[in-house]
């Protein structure tokens, strides 16, 4: 079985790889801005990227070079999510004094109407949505991550948003009716 041993012998070079790199992508990490909380999370990142991708590094190339593209792109990637979480946390309203039963009420039931749409969606538009809508990530990242297109990403984004503009709209038309 030629596959079978291919297969081994690529796995065994990964994990030398990862045994002699990993050290260095932890300090290239750290030198790129990727806090110390961080580092390890960020750095195990970096290794599943690289074995996804482990057979398309040439032979002929450095791995510590490829590595180190893959680092510098994770750690990018990573810093551009902690400045918009920071954001998000620096616009986030104060909480009232005192809780509003009637609001707690409202935003209770737009939850819920939230996660009833969600629930009606296909795996692919309810993750690529709940990622860009939800957890701020670009479409890039999304794409990245999902392993699609931008163009995937941001089609599936805008049907989702079609879909709930509809949805949102038979709702409240049906409360205008209820109401009257």
């Amino acid at each position: 079985m030629p596959d079978a041993n291919a297969s081994l012998r690529m796995s065994a070079a990964y994990a030398d790889m990862f045994r002699s790199h990993y050290p260095k992508v932890v300090r290239w990490l750290s030198v790129l801005g990727v806090s110390q909380a961080a580092v390890d999370d960020v750095a195990q990142e970096v290794f599943i990227i690289a074995h996804r991708k482990y057979d398309q590094l040439r032979p002929d190339a450095s791995a510590a070079g490829w590595l180190m593209g893959i680092a510098r792109n994770v750690a990018a990637t990573h810093k551009r999510g902690d400045r918009r979480a920071r954001a998000r946390e620096q616009h986030a309203a104060t909480p009232a004094a005192a809780p509003n039963p009637e609001a707690n009420a409202m935003r209770n039931q737009a939850a819920r109407l939230l996660q009833d749409f969600l629930d009606t969606l296909p795996e692919e538009q309810r993750l690529v949505f709940a990622m860009y809508e939800l957890d701020g990530a670009s479409g890039s990242e999304i794409a990245e991550t999902l392993g699609l297109s931008r163009h995937t990403v941001h089609s599936r984004i805008r049907l989702t948003r079609e879909k709930l503009a509809r949805r949102l709209a038979r709702q409240q038309a049906r409360n205008t009716t209820d109401d009257r």
